[in-house]
């Protein structure tokens, strides 16, 4: 999305403008501002699951099912990769991505299965 078109959508939501006013007196330019509104997509989850924020709630996620995929039940001593999937995409809603009641442990096999056409909560 161009620059000009992000700022436009912007500027129809309180909201987000708002938050563009409070990122400008923060000293943030503002093409900073407009991409941390309205982050590129190729880049959003990439980015995302680099942050504290994702490896912590991660943790707790993986802690709390005991280390076992919740389709399969196999665990990571019967040889799969455990990982925590959005049971609601984050392409379909960005905003549930640190949402504990979005989260669910699945092996690698079984998440690979699911992709992200499925939202059955396996928990």
């Amino acid at each position: 999305m161009l620059q000009r078109t992000k700022l436009k959508k912007i500027n129809k939501d309180e909201k987000m403008r708002k938050m563009f006013v409070s990122l400008i007196m923060e000293g943030k330019t503002q093409r900073e501002a407009i991409n941390i509104i309205i982050p590129n997509k190729e880049n959003l989850s990439k980015d995302f699951y680099k942050t504290l924020s994702w490896k912590k709630i991660r943790y707790e996620v993986l802690k709390e099912s005991k280390g076992r995929c919740c389709l399969c039940g196999r665990r990571a001593k019967d040889g799969v990769v455990l990982q925590v999937d959005h049971i609601i995409p984050l392409s379909v809603d960005w905003s549930k991505r640190l949402d504990k009641n979005n989260l669910q442990v699945l092996c690698e096999d079984c998440n690979f299965g699911k992709m992200n056409k499925d939202t059955s909560d396996w928990r």
